[in-house]
């Protein structure tokens, strides 16, 4: 250990020694850096998952209207396929 002649350590030692510790502004720094990244990835998840539900209700209004097709459809079938009955019917 280096000292003066008062046997008080000398700046250089100190700093020597003090450089291998994390001080507060550097952790201040890196939580800011931190803080700013996890706001930005917030921001873009928030993003996906509001695309993410209006894909959603986009594909469930289709599949409404899609099933709505198929029973008007299916009713229309079977309007024709009972109108057939009745017209066959007499011809036998």
């Amino acid at each position: 250990m280096v000292k003066d002649s008062n046997n008080l350590v000398i700046k250089e030692y100190l700093d020597k020694k003090l450089s291998n510790f994390v001080t507060k502004s550097y952790l201040d720094k890196k939580l800011g850096v931190l803080r700013s990244e996890m706001t930005k990835m917030k921001d873009e998840i928030v993003g996906m998952k509001d695309e993410i539900v209006n894909e959603l209700k986009s594909m469930r209004e289709e599949f409404a209207v899609h099933q709505f097709q198929h029973q008007t459809t299916n009713d229309t079938l079977d309007n024709h396929k009972g109108r057939l009955h009745k017209l066959e019917k007499p011809m036998l």
